[in-house]
Order: C-alpha cells, then structure tokens, then sequence
C-alpha cells in the first residue's frame, strides 16, 4: 500500500492593511519552489489567499493591490477618517474610541455599520476575478464567524467573491453578510489564524502567518472604557497565542504595529513579509523534506554524512 502523501497547508492570518505582507512571504515561498496543497484564509488572508489561489502568482496580486490604491474606490474611502487614535483594531477598540470620542452614538443605534457593504464589494471586484471556490486547482477556505452560532465558517464551495466578502466583513466598519442562510462577519472575531480551519480540510502540517497587531506593553490606562479595551486586547492575544502553537510553523512579519487601514505602507509591508518568510527557509525546507517518500528522506540522510 501507498504510503499516504502529506497534505501541507498555508493559513494566512488577518490584521487590515498588515495583511499586504502576506504578499512577501508568498513571493519568497513561490521564488523557493513551495507548493502548498491547500491555503486557508482569515480577513485580509482571505483576500491575498484567493488572490493567489486564482493568480498563482505574487507579482500580478500586488499589482492588483496597486490598482486598489490608485483607484477612485480607494480615495473615496478616505481611511485617514477611520484612522481612530487607540485601541483601533478590533470590534470593542472602534466602539470605545468613538464613544471616548463622542461620535454620534444615535448612528450606531439605528445603522449596523458605518460603511456600506457595496466599498468592500468593489474593492473586491478589482482584487479578485468572478469564480466558484472549488474551480481553483489549489484548494481554498475562507474563514468568517456566524454570529449566530458563534462558531468559525469555513468556507470550502461557491462564489469566491461572497465567501470573501464574509470573512472580510469588519463588525461596525461593513454590515454582516448573509450567506446560504448564515449571518457571518469577519473571521478575526474569533480565528485570527486560520489553523484549525487548515485542519479541518485535511492538512497534516500547516504554516501559519500572523500579522495581527501588538499587544503592546505601555497601553492608555486612563478610565473604564480603557482599561476594559485593553482586557478584550488581553484575551484576544492569550486566543491567538493557542492558535500560534497550533501550527507547525509560524511566520509573523515585523508588522505588527501598523494600524490597520494603512494601506499606503504597501512597499514596506511587502518587504517586512519578505524579510520574515527567508528567516524561515529553514524550518520551510525541513517541514517540506516530510513530503517525500521515505526512501527518498533516507537517501538524502545518506548523502549528508558521506
């Protein structure tokens, strides 16, 4: 009998504009030569990884990104508006900067979001091409949250552009998005990093890359609103640091205090992701040699010592 072939999977992380330094890190693995048998994807992981799942190709998904920035869509956003001063990087963080900051709480009562769905669909129509998941020759998952539930999404089949739409789907910033009978958000709510996602479809080993932001050791300690902000922060790294062990090998690019909607950083994040993805040729090529046949591991073992 055929021994079984290890399945090797990539599971980006999410983290806003952080994200870009996915884009690096697939550059070297795509440079190097590895080939992963499934991506899973979490917020802007989702996005980069169906970008590369249909492109195949590093250069041509940061072109894309390049056409995002020049883009009257982009401008017409103005993300310096939504550049809040703290704890700005999640769900409670936005909420308790704009009530710190007396944004018209009355608009949070009578709207689920501050920006319409149709900002991320656009963005998204230049991003990614029209498609169906499973038409990809890589296998692909994107990750979101079904509020009702609780539970992570996983989701493996149908429109590639709604089933990233849901996982990038920020709570306040964009309305939850309805798929085949499911009320989903953002996949960071609850997996970061897509690990267990990665597991759930087969993958034996899984290469995770973390872009999520610091925790941060000197945070505003001011009043109530701060010092519950900085408990969510507290729980959301304790969460992540489970899903880190969780995989076989974690990237985590030297992003990790870029705010969220900094796009315009492109040229670093990329570079960052680049920078961080060759320090971990190494335990790459090692978790990689696990793919060969046995006989092939011992002729290797062999060669090494003559």
């Amino acid at each position: 009998m055929a021994a079984k072939r290890v399945k090797i999977a990539l599971a980006l992380g999410g983290g806003g504009a952080r994200g870009l330094a996915h884009v690096g890190v697939l550059r070297v693995l795509a440079r190097e030569g590895f080939r992963f048998d499934l991506i899973t994807g979490t917020s802007m992981g989702s996005v980069v990884g169906a970008m590369y799942a249909q492109q195949g190709d590093p250069d041509e998904v940061e072109e894309r990104f390049r056409r995002l920035l020049d883009s009257d869509l982009y401008h017409e956003i103005d993300f310096e508006k939504i550049n809040l001063k703290r704890h700005e990087d999640d769900f409670f963080g936005h909420i308790s900067t704009s009530l710190k900051e007396r944004i018209a709480i009355n608009l949070a009562l009578s709207r689920i979001s501050l920006l319409d769905a149709d900002y991320l669909e656009r963005g998204l129509q230049i991003l990614l091409e029209p498609g169906r998941i499973e038409d990809l020759e890589v296998t692909y998952a994107a990750v979101a949250v079904d509020l009702n539930s609780g539970e992570e999404a996983v989701i493996a089949r149908g429109d590639i552009m709604r089933a990233v739409l849901a996982s990038s789907s920020v709570p306040g910033f964009f309305p939850p998005c309805e798929y085949e009978g499911r009320y989903l958000v953002d996949g960071a709510v609850r997996a970061t990093l897509p690990v267990r996602a990665a597991r759930y479809l087969g993958a034996d080993i899984v290469v995770t890359v973390d872009v999520s932001r610091d925790l941060g050791s000197e945070p505003d300690l001011d009043n109530i609103v701060d010092i519950l902000a900085r408990c969510h922060d507290i729980l959301a790294d304790a969460y992540r640091g489970y899903l880190q062990q969780e995989a076989d090998l974690l990237i985590r690019p030297n992003v990790g205090s870029v705010h969220w909607t900094k796009l315009d950083l492109m040229d670093e994040l990329v570079a960052e992701g680049e920078k961080a993805a060759e320090q971990a040729l190494p335990q790459l090529t090692a978790l990689f040699e696990q793919r060969k046949p046995l006989w092939r591991r011992l002729m290797a073992k062999v060669k090494r010592k003559e």
